[in-house]
């Protein structure tokens, strides 16, 4: 599923939310954002129970949402299911997100995923239990 067809599910399910608008920059932290939330997507093809949260782009995102007055909300999707995370609204109840420096992947968006360079990067996790969960 790609990031429009996310957005769409997202805006079909929340009749009430602002249209989302894809980032004009393409290597913002964000994908998407509306009047009121910045979002950032990932697709996977395996549920994974926690999600990963990479700590630089939750930090950069809030840091982001914040200096707009917004909300920063995660979606991971999956077999065309949406898992979704208020980011801010955790950070604001002092969610515990574990974070922790583990080897993973330089980038996801490597065509031969064989060959990924690994690096060290400080993570946190997500909870199935602690998300909105959505059809897309």
């Amino acid at each position: 599923m790609n990031e429009q067809d996310i957005a769409n599910g997202i805006m079909k399910t929340f009749i009430n939310i602002d249209k989302l608008e894809k980032a004009i920059d393409q290597f913002s932290c964000f994908d998407y954002e509306s009047n009121h939330y910045l979002f950032e997507f990932k697709s996977r093809n395996t549920l994974y129970n926690p999600w990963i949260i990479e700590r630089y782009k939750l930090d950069c995102n809030c840091d982001i949402a914040d200096n707009a007055s917004k909300d920063f909300i995660y979606v991971t999707e999956c077999l065309n299911t949406g898992y979704i995370w208020n980011i801010s609204k955790l950070k604001r109840n002092n969610y515990d997100f574990k974070f922790e420096v583990r080897s993973a992947p330089e980038s996801t968006e490597l065509p031969n995923k064989n060959n990924r360079n690994m690096i060290d990067k400080e993570v946190g996790y997500l909870y199935v239990e602690d998300a909105v969960i959505i059809k897309l």
